[in-house]
């Protein structure tokens, strides 16, 4: 009796998840190939071709080297969630080309995922006039079908992340990235014999609306002062080019491209060529609102050092959205020696300068270094708002800053990093980080060497053992057993990787208060709340973690910044040492951090130590 009741719920439960997924599923594509209604490409020339025959779609492109996209218009709706699917085999070719789906794509560039019959996969962003980037690097992958046998390849959009399936196995994710247009379809890298049998693209009904349109500003032009700036002071000799030895004051033109009007983006220049300083360096420059195909105009000085020996001077703007998150890197390049227009003062309205901003300010002018971090990986965290507790102020500012500090001082490619915030940083999702063959190993298959991880939130203890836990978006008071995830078990996961150096960022009070003290559990900021924090043994060498307050003690903000106290000179002192170049070891950045929050503090009349458990603090950098 029990097992007949058990099978009817089972049946019940398998229609109700049928009728869930049917009453939000929205079908938008689904080709299975057998006429050519949706208009694919069917045609025949030298270099390729395409024909659709009894459930099949043939394309072949003949070249040893480029690609061929063979794509419908369709609107995709950017920003909400989505996935598209295609199912097909290499029947020849050469084994470094590859097929697969391309999306996004427009005037100005297109997104692909691609495998190959060697057994790789990469990601890859093209843009016109040749400019292509791999968002995820060719990586082998062990879950690709090779010697001409069909291959199942999946691009899902969720939670403001691609993630890319090979055969229904997890292959890599990044976080979202602009669409250039509304045609999608599939694409052939190399020489290339390809049969497809089916492509699909869905979206749910349950929308997560982000910005659709993300700025797309490209350089139009550039204009030069070398003589005398407006307020009296002798730049250069006045010839109107680049000499070395001089001050020159540029204006750059940056004419919007997207469809939509850009607004409330920032911009900060960069000199990539040694010799050459910008001057207020790392300045914030506020972008004024452009409308498509509209031109803004932004100015600044730099100095080119006497003994300069290149012919190219190169730049790189960077421009940042509303968020303060890194949306486009622009580098261009300008000549030394060569005749430049002159800047006309009399268009001097549309003339943006930026103001004078202290080296501390954490959030603006982060710098580029040559770092190497290709085999690091990171994971990011930060929990402001929560479902069941209070506020964590700035905690979900202190993560996406952090984030731009790993992508631009670090250099970790972007799909090495994880980075959940607010409701997306749930304990479900923590979870499936840190299980075996979870997204952590996944990520560390790719010879990753150096691990960080960093949390901002609220924290708390279990009552009967004071083990510390960090609080996710849908944890519960006096429950961080079942609800929260332990400092240990990440400790733990992360040190049995093997990496050669790892390093751990808690921007919490374990203590169960907030950011400003007030207590949230029954016993929050007493002696029977503190926690009784891990401790490194021997073993563990390869570990450095921060905790950024201990005991009952809370972690307070910083207003201007708006980060948590530690995370403020945490980031201040990794700026300083990526600005003079400097290495930086754990014993260095906790010295630092120690020393300006103890002077924060006096001035507050309250008492915050951060703590470092670190047994080679003189051997584990963070920067070299």
């Amino acid at each position: 009796m029990r097992r007949a009741v058990a099978i009817l719920l089972a049946i019940l439960w398998s229609v109700a998840v049928s009728i869930t997924q049917a009453q939000v599923k929205e079908t938008i594509v689904n080709e299975r190939f057998v006429n050519n209604q949706l208009g694919w490409p069917v045609e025949s020339q030298p270099d390729y071709s395409s024909s659709i025959n009894y459930g099949h779609y043939n394309i072949k492109y003949n070249r040893e080297t480029g690609s061929k996209t063979f794509d419908i218009a369709t609107k995709l709706h950017p920003g909400r969630n989505f996935f598209i699917e295609t199912t097909g085999r290499i029947k020849s070719g050469t084994k470094n080309g590859g097929f697969g789906i391309v999306w996004g794509k427009g005037k100005y560039g297109f997104f692909s995922f691609v495998i190959t019959d060697n057994g790789t996969f990469f990601v890859r962003e093209a843009r016109a006039g040749g400019k292509n980037e791999y968002l995820v690097k060719p990586t082998v992958c062990k879950d690709i079908h090779k010697g001409g046998r069909e291959n199942k390849l999946r691009v899902q959009y969720q939670q403001k992340m691609y993630v890319f399936f090979i055969n229904d196995s997890l292959a890599a994710h990044i976080p979202f990235e602009k669409f250039y247009g509304d045609n999608l379809g599939l694409v052939i890298y190399g020489h290339q014999d390809v049969d497809v049998t089916s492509f699909g693209v869905f979206g749910t009904k349950q929308y997560e609306v982000v910005n659709s349109d993300p700025v797309q500003l490209h350089i139009s032009g550039y204009a030069i002062n070398d003589a005398i700036d407006t307020d009296g002071t002798k730049l250069g000799n006045g010839n109107s080019r680049i000499n070395r030895g001089e001050t020159i004051k540029m204006q750059v033109s940056l004419k919007n491209t997207a469809r939509t009007t850009a607004q409330s983006f920032s911009a900060y220049i960069s000199s990539e060529s040694t010799r050459v300083r910008v001057i207020e360096s790392g300045k914030k420059i506020p972008l004024s609102t452009v409308s498509f195909n509209e031109v803004a105009k932004l100015e600044f000085k730099f100095h080119v050092d006497d003994d300069f020996t290149a012919s190219d001077i190169l730049f790189k703007l960077d421009i940042i959205d509303q968020a303060g998150k890194l949306s486009e890197e622009i580098p261009f390049k300008v000549p030394v020696n060569t005749g430049i227009p002159a800047i006309d003062h009399k268009d001097l309205s549309v003339t943006i300068n930026f103001k004078e901003r202290a080296l501390d300010d954490v959030n603006n002018g982060i710098p580029t270094t040559l770092n190497q971090g290709d085999n690091t990986c990171a994971i990011i965290i930060g929990v402001e708002k929560y479902n069941n507790l209070p506020a964590a102020q700035f905690a979900a500012n202190d993560a996406v800053v952090f984030y731009n500090y790993m992508t631009k001082v670090l250099r970790i490619p972007r799909q090495n990093i994880i980075l959940f915030t607010d409701q997306n940083a749930t304990k479900a999702r923590i979870v499936n980080i840190f299980k075996p063959n979870g997204q952590l190993e996944h990520i560390s298959t790719n010879r990753i060497d150096h691990v960080i991880f960093y949390f901002s939130g609220l924290g708390s203890v279990n009552p009967q053992s004071s083990a510390p836990y960090i609080l996710l978006s849908d944890s519960r008071a006096n429950d961080a057993e079942h609800t929260g995830y332990p400092v240990a078990d990440i400790i733990r996961v992360i040190h049995n990787l093997r990496p050669k150096t790892a390093i751990c960022f808690f921007e919490t009070s374990f203590s169960g208060v907030t950011r400003s003290g007030e207590p949230f559990e029954e016993n929050g900021g007493t002696l029977w709340n503190l926690p009784s924090l891990p401790v490194l043994s021997s073993s563990e060498g390869e570990m450095a973690v921060f905790y950024a307050s201990a005991g009952e003690q809370a972690n307070p903000v910083v207003e201007q910044s708006r980060h948590g106290l530690f995370t403020h000179y945490m980031l201040s002192t990794i700026k300083q040492s990526a600005f003079s170049n400097s290495t930086l070891t754990m014993k260095a950045l906790f010295t630092a951090i120690s020393r300006e929050m103890m002077k924060e503090c006096g001035q507050r009349g309250i008492t915050v130590v951060p703590k470092l458990d670190c047994i080679n603090k003189d051997i584990i950098t963070i920067l070299k």
